[in-house]
């Protein structure tokens, strides 16, 4: 196992953080004038049958 380790004198830059959160209910319903997304937000409305394995 690798260990990596960051010197006090090395500029450390963030480039964007990437995060995923995957729930799947069924018979769910949000209405679209309901929710408020944030524009800096980036997101996809998935079919859940499209991710089911049946």
């Amino acid at each position: 196992m690798e260990r990596f380790s960051l010197k006090k004198n090395q500029d450390v830059a963030a480039i964007g953080v990437v995060t995923e959160a995957i729930e799947i209910q069924e018979n769910v319903s949000i209405p679209e004038d309901k929710v408020i997304i944030p524009s800096e937000v980036k997101g996809k409305v998935l079919d859940p049958r499209a991710l089911s394995n049946g």
